[in-house]
């Protein structure tokens, strides 16, 4: 066998593999033999019929066949004597096989990047860190109070803010009504102040009492969904049905229970509210941090990338985002977007990706970093805990799952690696300040100024 290399490009290679006269009789041989066993032919008893005449007859299929033999048969070889790592599956383009000829193919493939990993020793860092204060968890626990508050009608009350008004509702626009602007047989229950209707709409409801009747005029965003009825004003004529008031839940065991708290009552569920205030301050940190690492990686390691690796990231960002449309009740083909408008809107963070997963492995080899069984273990106990459920003996005997935990292990090592080579700056914060958004670019400029 003959292996010869071309290079196309700055990661394509043609790779020229000839097969000598021998191997393809041979191979040809087999193939004839197994075929001559079971074809019928007129004239010729089953399995008697002349190997030539099978040959003859069935060259074609006969060609198939034994090019895929030989292909399969010397790809890996061919891989393993140009030293050549490809990104995905050849496109393979095949010469003529025939008898007493070598044959010839040509693979087409895309090598992976050599990288030599720059800029991720000395990153300058700064980690934020908050530590929980009653407040805090107070906070949390207030939210939680008003997520279990109940509304009671009221029969004399005057609707305010927070209040819960059951209403029927019919719209018009130029005197008249409009698809979609009429409530249900049942009425309509609004949290006034819970910014559910229209701008202004909430606000002229306020005052009002249970049997009254209400003319609320509104007009339409220009932005509405509804482009018949963006920017026009409507009347809406109402019927307040009853009012009641929130009544706030009280902290008490039977509401701990009510929450999946089986044991412990209200002081376990304030330790599981701190718990995950801690826990939601460390994972905020780590990703501050982390961020910080790749953009720095980034910015250091800029480098043309094999575009099928984009390619092949961009179909499964596209999947994902499809399937999570598909997961909250949409249509993706809905939306009217070509294959390429889906990939466009994935393009640049794909190359992303695929760069920082090149460079993250290539640091990984550089610095002998490495996934252990105890660096698993110690992973899935924490994700066990987290999540309230057995998964370990699960995800070891799923390989797909098994090897995506792998890759996120040795991802953190890699961070923790860089971190420990880092001009580090501590910096204490609020737990609210560490869990508010990143300001915007124009708010940093403002800043600056």
């Amino acid at each position: 066998m003959e292996v010869t290399v071309e290079e196309k490009g700055v990661y394509d290679r043609t790779i020229t593999v000839r097969i000598p006269a021998e191997e393809v009789n041979t191979a040809l041989n087999e193939e004839v033999g197994k075929l001559a066993k079971t074809v019928r032919i007129p004239g010729f008893r089953p399995g008697k019929t002349p190997k030539g005449v099978v040959e003859s007859r069935y060259k074609p299929e006969l060609s198939v066949e034994v090019a895929d033999k030989l292909v399969n048969g010397s790809f890996v070889s061919a891989l393993q004597e140009t030293k050549l790592t490809p990104v995905s599956r050849p496109t393979v383009e095949l010469e003529e096989v025939a008898r007493d000829k070598e044959f010839v193919y040509h693979a087409k493939i895309q090598i992976f990047p050599e990288v030599d990993p720059q800029g991720y020793e000395g990153i300058t860092l700064t980690r934020r860190s908050a530590e929980i204060t009653d407040q805090d968890a107070q906070e949390v626990e207030e939210g939680i109070l008003d997520r279990n508050s109940e509304y009671v009608e009221e029969a004399d009350a005057k609707a305010q803010n927070d209040d819960q008004v059951l209403l029927d509702f019919e719209g018009f626009v130029d005197d008249e009504p409009f698809a979609g602007g009429k409530s249900a047989e049942n009425g309509y229950q609004l949290v006034l102040g819970s910014n559910t209707f229209i701008p202004g709409f909430e606000d002229q409801l306020i005052g009002c009492a249970a049997g009254e009747d209400k003319d609320v005029t509104v007009s339409f965003p220009d932005n509405y969904h509804n482009d018949d009825l963006a920017g026009k004003e409507a009347l809406f004529k109402c019927k307040i049905r009853s009012i009641s008031r929130k009544v706030k839940a009280e902290m008490t065991d039977a509401l701990a229970e009510k929450l999946g708290i089986q044991e412990g009552g209200v002081d376990e569920l304030r330790n599981m509210i701190r718990k995950q205030l801690e826990q939601q301050a460390d994972d905020e940190q780590k990703k501050l941090v982390k961020q910080q690492i790749l953009d720095a990686l980034l910015k250091a390691n800029a480098m043309e990338l094999p575009s099928q690796l984009v390619d092949h990231e961009i179909e499964g960002m596209v999947e994902r985002s499809k399937n999570d449309l598909k997961g909250r009740g949409q249509d993706p083909d809905k939306l009217g977007l070509t294959d390429e408008q889906w990939g466009a809107q994935f393009k640049d963070t794909a190359n992303e990706r695929v760069l920082l997963g090149l460079v993250i492995g290539a640091i990984a080899r550089k610095e002998k970093i490495a996934t252990e069984e105890a660096d698993i273990d110690a992973y899935l106990d924490d994700l066990e805990e987290r999540v309230g459920q057995s998964i370990k003996k699960w995800v070891k005997e799923n390989k797909e799952q098994l090897d995506e935990i792998k890759g996120t292990v040795l991802e953190q090592k890699v961070m923790d690696f860089i971190v420990s080579k880092a001009d580090l700056t501590e910096e204490s914060v609020s737990y609210k300040e560490l869990m508010a958004p990143p300001p915007a670019p124009e708010e940093d400029a403002e800043k600056a100024e």
